[in-house]
Formats: C-alpha cells, structure tokens, sequence
C-alpha cells in the first residue's frame, strides 16, 4: 500500500498544533488558580485586620493604658502624644534634710562615709563636704549623745583638716575637749590643737600654749614625750633641731 508523505506531514503538524494548545491552556488554568488563591488569603487577612481592630482597639483614643497579647508576650502601647517627664534625683541636701531621726541619720553618715572612702587614692572633694554636713547635722541636733557625738565631732575635725579649714578644725577639737573630757580622743585632740597651729597656721605662741595644757591636763599620757619634743623644738628649723640634738 503506498502512502503519501503529505498526508503523514500533516498529520505531524496536527500532533504538534495540539500539543502547543495543551500547553497553553495548563498555564492559563495554573495562572488562574495562584490569581484566584492570591485573592482569598488577601481577603481572609483583610478580615482578620478588621477583627483584631474591632476587638482590641478602645472606644475612646487615649491609647496609653491598651494592651495586645502578641505570640504570648504583652505588648503595652504607650501614647506617645504624652510627655514623658523622669522623676527628679533629691540633692544631697534634700536627702540629709530628709534624716529625721537618729538612727536613720547615722545609716545617712554611713553611706556618705562609704562613698567618700570609695576611691582611697583619689580624695573626692564633694564627698568630704556632704559627709562633714551629715556630721554637722548630727552634733547639732545630738549634742548630748555621749557615745556616737564625740566620736562625729573627732571625724568632723579631721574632715575640716583635710578640707585646710584649720581654724574650724581646731574650734571643734577644743569642743571635744571641753564637753566629753573623757573621751578616749580628747587627749589627741589636744596634741593636734598644737600640732596645727605649730605647723599649719604657723601661729608659734598658740601653740606653745596648746602643747603647756596638754601636759598639764595630761602628765602621763603616751603622747608626753611628743609634746615635750615639740615645746622643746618649737620654731626650730631641720638643720638647727639636728644640731641640738648632737649637743
């Protein structure tokens, strides 16, 4: 039987021809279906939107106590319309005014203590000023507390020395001296009345005077042998008192 070339050219252009049209009508329907799923979760989120909105949004606009719970954890919003305004830090004056007992304004002094021995290689200035206030404040209003004033007023001299307030230092060792003579630091503070106007003020005559009452109001006390030194040598330069001692 012949058959004719033509007719199975033909027929090979037909198989092609449809092949093509199956082709493009799998990608039309592909193209139709992500189109048509595009659109439903478009609208199934437009929905959800709308259902979050109506159920946590308040009636009222002030938004700064709402709350949201996201993926189990709170989320707070906060108006940000309103300023937010930090509370102010009390000075140390506002906080030693606050001390109105004893007991809380001894804890007051401890602190201040602490922060003014906090950095022994560096003497903060600040800190001895606000712990010489705390002192100030508990002799003035505890001046009969026989066991922690003296002690406030020996630290308070002290505090002023290291500040060079040479006079106040002394007015308040002399203090010490006369209201509490028997505390345990009296005697020191008497040697020391001498010792700053000998060497820090450089007033001879005072402190002849201050050294002559220690050893009259002290005979036997371990620093008798200092003071009789420093009357002794009072006003006498290295090199002269180094020479009266090889005498």
């Amino acid at each position: 039987m012949k058959i004719d070339i033509r007719f199975i050219i033909a027929l090979v252009l037909i198989a092609c021809l449809f092949t093509l049209w199956s082709c493009k009508r799998q990608n039309s329907l592909n193209n139709s279906g992500k189109e048509a799923t595009a659109s439903t979760n478009t609208a199934i989120q437009e929905v959800q939107i709308h259902n979050t909105e109506t159920s946590t949004t308040p009636n009222h606009t002030d938004l700064s106590n709402t709350t949201e719970e996201v993926s189990g954890q709170e989320l707070v919003l906060v108006n940000t319309d309103k300023p937010q305004v930090e509370e102010p830090v009390a000075t140390n004056e506002e906080q030693l005014a606050a001390q109105t007992d004893k007991a809380s304004l001894q804890a007051f002094i401890h602190t201040q203590e602490k922060e003014l021995f906090k950095d022994i290689d560096n003497y903060n200035v600040i800190a001895a000023k606000n712990t010489l206030n705390a002192y100030l404040k508990y002799i003035e209003e505890y001046p009969k507390d026989k066991e922690y004033t003296p002690v406030t007023m020996f630290k308070a001299s002290e505090l002023y020395r290291s500040l060079k307030q040479f006079e106040a230092s002394i007015t308040m060792m002399s203090r010490i001296t006369k209201e509490f003579p028997k505390f345990d630091k009296a005697p020191d503070c008497q040697f020391l009345i001498g010792f700053t106007y000998e060497n820090s003020l450089k007033d001879l005559a005072k402190a002849k005077m201050a050294y002559e009452d220690f050893l009259e109001q002290y005979p036997k006390h371990s620093l008798r042998e200092d003071v009789v030194f420093s009357l002794k040598f009072l006003g006498k330069t290295p090199e002269e008192i180094i020479e009266m001692m090889k005498e």
